[in-house]
C-alpha cells in the first residue's frame, strides 16, 4: 500500500509546485488510477486478490471525488492521511518500549518507519548532496571555549525575536506537507512550538491551512512563509489570509526561483513586490547566504535575514549555513536580526549558532521525526531535548544567558551608541537629526550640565517614593515617553512595545500622530476623526502640538530623501494620506508630507475649537515663552509641556530646560508644567523637577532602546533612568518648611529649588 500511496503524493506534489491557476483534475485524476492501478499489481503478484476490494473501497471515491472537485489537491490528501493514521496506529504498538534520547534516535525511527518515497523527499538533498552533508559537518567543525568557576545556577535560555519573548532560542522551520508524516501534520507541530514557547514557521505548501493551523495553535507565535507566484494575485491572497489569522510575520523565500522569484532582481535592482510593500507584517528574507544580499535586503526594511540554503535542497555546492553566517552578521551590523537553519541536530549547534551571531536558529527536519513518532508529543520531545542540551552546554561554557548580544547596559548612552551603530542610515538620521546647524540639539543636553546639584548628607534614606500625580492619576516615576513618530523603523512592534513599556514601568506613553502604529492597536495592546478615535480607545488626554505648523529643515532627511521604508504605512491615516510620505519629490519626504497636510494657519482660536469638540483635557506642547504659557492657561488648558520639539523645528531657541523655570513662574501653579528635550538620565529628571516641571518626557532615549530590544530594551532604558533619580533623591535633603528642621528627601514633593543652582553660583569662589 505504501509505493502507491507515496506515488499519488508524489504526483500531488508535483502539481501543487505548478502555476496553482492551471487546471488540474483530469491529471489528478490519472495519477489516482495510476496508484489504484498499482495496487492491483502489487497484491496480484502476492495473491492477495481478496483484499482488492478494500483498497477498491477506499481509491474509487478519491478518483470520483477528483473528477467532480477539479483541482481541491488539499481534500485528496485529507482522504489520503485515512490510510496513513491507520498505519501510524499499527506502529505505534511497536515503539512504545523504545526510549528515543537524541535527535538522531527520533530521525532512526523515522527512517524506519517511514515509507521510501516520503522519507527519501523530506531527507534528500541537491545533486550530490554535498551542501546537505556539510550542514551538519561544519557544526562538527566548531569548537566550544568554556569559560569555568562561574555560577550558572540561574540559567535563561530565553531570547527575544522581533520584540516578542520566546523561551529558547530554537523554533521550527517551514517545511511542507506534514500530514505525509504525521494525520496531524502542521496543526501538531504547531501545537508543539507553542507548548514548548518557540516559534512555528508555516510553509506555503502545507497539507494544513492558513486558518486549519490559527485555529489549532492560537497562542503560538506564528509566522508564514511565502513564495512568488506567477499570478501575484495568490500571493496578495496568502499575505492577507495570513494577516487576518493572526500570524506575526512572513517569511519571503528568495532561493527558489522555481516559484517564480527573479534571482537577478534580488541581486541588483531588486525591490519589494507591491503587496509586500503594503502589509504591516515585518518581512523576513530566507534563503540569503551572502552578505551582499543581505545589505540590499536590510536596505530594503527587511527586519531579519534567515540564513538557510534550504536545507541542501535547493543548489549543491553553497556553503554550510554555519559557514555563511558570520559574514551576513558582520555585514548587516545589527540593523537587522539574523537567524539560521540547516544542520542544527542539537543543543551545541545551537550555542555555535548563537555565539556566531544568530539571534535565533530554525531546524527542519528534527521536528518532523519527531512528528513521525508520535505527532505533537513526539515534536515536543524534540524540541525539549534541544533545549536541554542547549541549557548544559550554556552550563558548562559558564554562560546564564543564550542572548550572547544582548547584554544589559548600564546607562541611556550605551543604549544610544548601540542604536547608532544598528540602525539604518535612513531611520538613524530621522531620529537623531536637529534642525539648521543643531546648535538647539546640542543645548538640550549641556545646557543641564550648567546645572548643579547641592546635595545634603546625614539623612534617612531607608524609604524614597519617586511617584507623582499627573492630571489626577498617580504614576510610578516622574519620567514619561514623548511623542517619536514612525517608531516600527526602529522595531517591528514600534510604538505597541513602547506603549506596553511604559505600562510595565507604570508611566506615561504619549503616542505620536504620525505613527506607524495606529490609535487602536496602541489601545489594545496596552482632525476630529483622530480625537474621537482617541476618546473611544480610552487615552486619557490630548497632546496638542503647537510648533509645527510647518516642518523644521533637518538637513540629514534632506540629503537623504528621507521617505519611509515601503512595508510600513502611517497607520493612522490608513484611509487617508497613509503613504503620501513616501511621494518626495525633491527632498524630505516626511516635510513635504506635512507642509501639504498639516495648517499653517493655525491659532489660539484653534485651541477653543479643540476644547469644543472633545472632554479629553488638553496639554499643550512646544511652548518656550511665559507669554504663551500664559495665554494657554487662560484658555483653559491642562497642562503646559515646555519642550523645543527635540531641537528639530527652530535652530537657537533655548534649551528646555533654560525655557522651564519663567514658564513655572508665569502659570503660577494654575497648569501643570511638564519638560522634555535633552533628558538623559535622572540627575536630569530631578534638575528639572527641582525648577518646577511635575513630569519629564524623553523621546529618543526610549527609541534606542526600542533598537535594542523592543519592549524589554525600552524596559531597561526607563528602569535605569528610574534607578538613577532614586539614588539622587535619596542623597540629596532638601529643607522642611517647618522652622527650616533639616529631614530626608522622602519624594518628589520634599524636591526644592534650592537644590539646584546654575555652575556660575560658584564662580564667586
Amino acid at each position: 500500500m505504501a509505493i502507491a500511496f507515496h506515488r499519488i503524493q508524489e504526483g500531488l506534489q508535483m502539481l501543487a509546485d505548478e502555476d496553482p491557476g492551471v487546471e488540474h483534475s483530469t491529471r489528478v485524476h490519472r495519477i489516482v488510477m495510476e496508484g489504484l492501478t498499482c495496487y492491483q499489481e502489487i497484491y496480484k503478484e502476492k495473491k492477495c486478490a481478496a483484499k482488492q476490494p478494500t483498497i477498491r473501497a477506499f481509491f474509487q471515491p478519491v478518483a470520483t471525488m477528483v473528477t467532480h472537485e477539479g483541482d481541491n489537491i488539499m481534500r485528496v490528501i485529507t482522504l489520503l492521511g485515512k490510510w496513513r493514521r491507520q498505519q501510524l496506529s499499527k506502529a505505534n504498538m511497536a515503539r512504545q518500549d523504545t526510549l528515543l534520547v537524541s535527535v538522531d534516535d527520533y530521525e532512526q525511527h523515522a527512517l524506519q518507519v517511514l515509507p521510501r518515497s516520503a522519507a527519501d523527499f523530506y531527507r534528500c538533498g541537491a545533486g550530490d548532496e554535498l551542501t546537505l552533508r556539510l550542514n551538519s559537518l561544519a557544526f562538527k567543525r566548531l569548537r566550544i571555549r568554556p569559560r569555568v568557576m562561574v555560577d550558572v545556577s540561574r540559567r535563561d535560555c530565553s531570547v527575544m525575536v522581533l520584540g516578542s519573548k520566546v523561551l529558547f532560542p530554537a523554533g521550527i522551520s517551514p517545511t511542507s506537507m506534514q500530514r505525509v508524516a504525521h494525520p496531524d501534520g502542521e496543526c501538531a507541530t504547531a501545537q508543539a512550538a507553542g507548548a514548548m514557547g518557540t516559534i512555528f514557521i508555516l510553509s506555503t505548501l502545507s497539507t494544513s491551512s492558513i486558518e486549519e493551523v490559527a485555529a489549532a495553535a492560537p497562542n503560538t507565535i506564528k509566522w508564514f512563509q511565502l513564495y512568488i507566484y506567477k499570478d501575484r494575485s495568490v500571493t496578495q491572497s496568502l499575505v492577507e489570509r495570513a494577516e487576518r489569522s493572526g500570524y506575526k510575520a512572513l517569511v519571503l523565500t528568495v532561493d527558489s526561483a522555481v516559484y517564480g522569484m527573479r534571482r537577478p532582481d534580488l541581486k541588483h535592482a531588486f525591490s519589494l513586490p507591491s503587496h509586500l510593500r503594503i502589509t504591516k507584517l515585518p518581512i523576513i528574507l530566507k534563503g540569503i547566504l551572502t552578505a551582499e544580499d543581505a545589505v540590499i535586503g536590510a536596505d530594503l526594511g527587511a527586519v531579519a535575514i534567515l540564513v538557510s540554503n534550504h536545507g541542501g535542497r535547493q543548489l549543491d555546492g553553497v556553503p554550510a549555513t554555519i559557514e555563511a553566517l558570520p559574514e551576513i552578521v558582520r555585514a548587516v551590523e545589527g540593523r537587522v536580526e539574523v537567524y539560521l537553519d540547516g544542520g542544527v541536530r542539537g543543543g551545541t549547534d545551537v550555542f555555535k549558532a548563537l555565539a556566531l551571531g544568530a539571534r535565533m536558529v530554525f531546524m527542519g527536519r528534527p521536528p518532523l521525526w519527531g512528528l513521525v513518532h508520535s505527532g505533537q508529543e513526539g515534536v515536543q520531545d524534540v524540541l525539549a531535548i534541544v533545549r536541554k542540551e542547549l541549557d548544559i552546554a550554556l552550563a558548562l561554557s559558564g554562560l546564564k544567558r543564550s542572548s550572547f548580544d544582548m547584554a544589559r547596559f548600564v546607562c541611556v548612552d550605551e543604549y544610544e551608541q548601540y542604536a547608532l551603530r544598528h540602525l539604518d542610515k535612513n531611520a538613524l538620521d530621522y531620529y537623531k537629526s536637529g534642525a539648521g546647524d543643531e546648535i538647539t540639539l546640542g543645548q538640550n543636553k549641556t545646557a543641564f550640565n550648567r546645572l548643579l546639584i547641592r546635595p545634603r548628607c546625614l539623612r534617612d534614606v531607608s524609604q524614597c517614593d519617586a511617584s507623582t500625580t499627573v492630571l489626577g492619576n498617580k504614576v510610578a516615576m516622574p519620567v514619561g515617553v514623548s511623542p517619536t513618530a514612525m517608531q516600527r523603523m526602529a522595531h517591528p512592534d514600534g510604538e505597541c512595545a513602547n506603549a506596553k513599556a511604559a505600562g510595565a514601568m507604570g508611566t506615561i506613553f504619549i503616542l505620536s500622530t504620525l505613527s506607524t502604529s495606529s490609535i487602536e492597536e496602541v489601545a489594545n495592546r496596552s482632525t476630529k476623526h483622530h480625537q474621537m478615535r482617541a476618546e473611544r480607545a480610552n487615552f486619557k488626554a490630548l497632546v496638542l502640538t503647537v510648533d509645527a505648523s510647518l516642518f523644521g529643515i533637518r538637513r540629514s532627511d534632506v540629503r537623504n530623501k528621507f521617505t519611509l521604508p515601503p512595508h510600513l504605512t502611517l497607520a493612522n491615516f490608513t484611509n487617508e494620506k497613509a503613504t503620501d510620505v513616501n511621494k518626495s519629490k525633491k527632498g524630505s519626504g516626511i516635510n513635504e508630507y506635512v507642509s501639504s497636510l498639516f495648517d499653517s494657519k493655525i491659532t489660539w482660536e484653534d485651541v477653543k475649537w479643540l476644547k469644543r469638540i472633545t472632554k479629553l483635557p488638553i496639554v499643550l506642547k512646544g511652548i518656550l515663552t511665559a507669554e504663551d504659557a500664559v495665554i494657554g492657561a487662560d484658555l483653559g488648558v491642562a497642562a503646559i509641556l515646555v519642550s523645543n520639539h527635540g531641537a528639530r523645528q527652530v535652530d537657537t531657541t533655548p534649551a528646555s530646560i533654560e525655557a522651564l523655570p519663567e514658564i513655572v513662574r508665569a502659570v503660577e501653579g494654575r497648569v501643570e508644567v511638564y519638560l522634555d528635550g535633552g533628558v538623559r538620565g535622572g540627575t536630569d529628571v530631578f534638575k528639572a523637577l527641582a525648577l518646577g516641571a511635575r513630569m519629564v518626557f524623553m523621546g529618543r532615549p526610549p527609541l534606542w532602546g526600542l533598537v535594542h530590544s523592543g519592549q524589554e530594551g525600552v524596559q531597561d532604558v526607563l528602569a535605569i533612568v528610574k534607578w538613577e533619580f532614586d539614588t539622587t533623591l535619596a542623597l540629596t535633603g532638601s529643607y522642611s518648611h517647618d522652622n527650616e528642621r533639616i529631614k530626608r528627601c522622602r519624594n518628589i514633593s520634599d524636591i526644592r529649588k534650592e537644590m539646584v543652582v546654575h555652575k556660575l553660583y560658584y564662580s564667586k569662589l
